[in-house]
Order: structure tokens, then sequence, then C-alpha cells
């Protein structure tokens, strides 16, 4: 969340830096003269500019690929499941990744989804190598 929060607080940064950026040339295009004239000095190009967008874009570009990877290796991670039943104490042993624990219920990485009662509940560990 707080990566997020931050990439949006970087790309506002950018497009402030860019509006001042551009601001700036746009003042020293015109200058007086000792008459009181204005006179254009040259045009301006939007070449920086251009550069300092696609630089912007694609660093968010490859910040959100590696927060998507980030999130995706660590959906992969196996975890060890126990499954306590509070009525005699009795415990099952499960195995399933991270991305398949939901609240209640789990799928196995043999396809099999289990559900608990209201009356189990579930202790999750990451797998011990």
């Amino acid at each position: 969340m707080i990566v997020k929060i931050l990439l949006v607080f970087l790309l506002l940064v950018g497009i402030y830096a860019l509006g001042r950026y551009h601001r700036h040339r746009q003042e020293a295009v015109f200058s007086t003269t000792p008459s009181g004239l204005i006179l254009e000095q040259g045009q301006s190009s939007w070449l920086p500019a251009r550069n300092w967008l696609v630089t912007i874009f694609l660093f968010l570009t490859l910040a959100g690929a590696l927060l998507a990877w980030w999130l995706w290796q660590d959906g992969q991670q196996m975890m060890h499941l126990r499954i306590i039943d509070i009525r005699t104490g009795a415990e099952v042993h499960y195995q399933a990744q991270k991305r398949h624990i939901f609240l209640r219920s789990f799928i196995t990485p043999d396809g099999r989804r289990v559900t608990l009662s209201d009356l189990e509940r579930m202790e999750v560990a990451p797998e011990q190598p």
C-alpha cells in the first residue's frame, strides 16, 4: 500500500516539476529590450519535457512490473496449515500456496478445496525447507 502511495506522490512531483520547468522555459523565450519592446528569442522546445515524461513513465512502468513480480513471488510461497478442531483438539496438517489461502478456506496443491467449519481454527506458518 505504501508503495502505491509513494508512486502516486512521485508522479505528482514529476508533473509539478515538469510544469515549473515548462513555465521557466517560456519565460526565458521572451525578453525586454531597453525600449520596453518584447522580442522573441527562440522557439520553446518540448524535447526536454518529453524526455522527462518518458523517463517518469518508464520508471513507473518498471516500478509497477517489479511490484507485480514481487506480489506473484510472495503468493507462490508454500505455507504449512494446521487445522485444529476446538472440540476434540485433533489436528490435521495441510500445505497450500499463500495465494490460495482465504479467510475460512484454502486450496491444496493437488486441487482440493478445504472449507473450515465454525468449530475449527487454522494456524498458518511458512513451510520449513
